[in-house]
C-alpha cells in the first residue's frame, strides 16, 4: 500500500469528520486514478459505502463538505460530470 493511502486514512472523514479510515478514490483506479492526494478523500466506512451507493451528486447535497472537498482539491472533472 502507498504512503500516500495510509495518510489519507488518518486524516478525518469529509463528510462527518469522525476519524476516517478509508481513502476513497475520486477517479477508479480502474479508470486512471492514482494513488495521489488530490484523488484520495478521506471518509469514514459509513460515507465511503453511501458515496458507492448513491454517487457524488447526492453526496454533495447532502454533505456540502464534500463538494467542498472536490472544489479544493481541483476536481472540477467530478463536478461538471455530476452536473450534466
Amino acid at each position: 500500500m502507498s504512503w500516500v493511502i495510509d495518510a489519507v486514512k488518518k486524516l478525518p472523514c469529509t463528510a462527518c469528520s469522525k476519524q476516517g479510515g478509508d481513502a476513497h478514490h475520486v477517479t477508479t483506479v480502474g479508470a486512471g486514478g492514482k494513488d495521489e492526494f488530490d484523488n484520495l478523500m478521506p471518509l469514514c466506512r459509513e460515507h465511503h459505502t453511501m458515496v458507492h451507493q448513491i454517487g457524488w451528486k447526492k453526496m454533495c447535497k447532502n454533505y456540502p463538505r464534500v463538494l467542498m472537498w472536490l472544489e479544493n482539491a481541483g476536481r472540477g472533472d467530478v463536478i461538471r460530470r455530476m452536473n450534466k
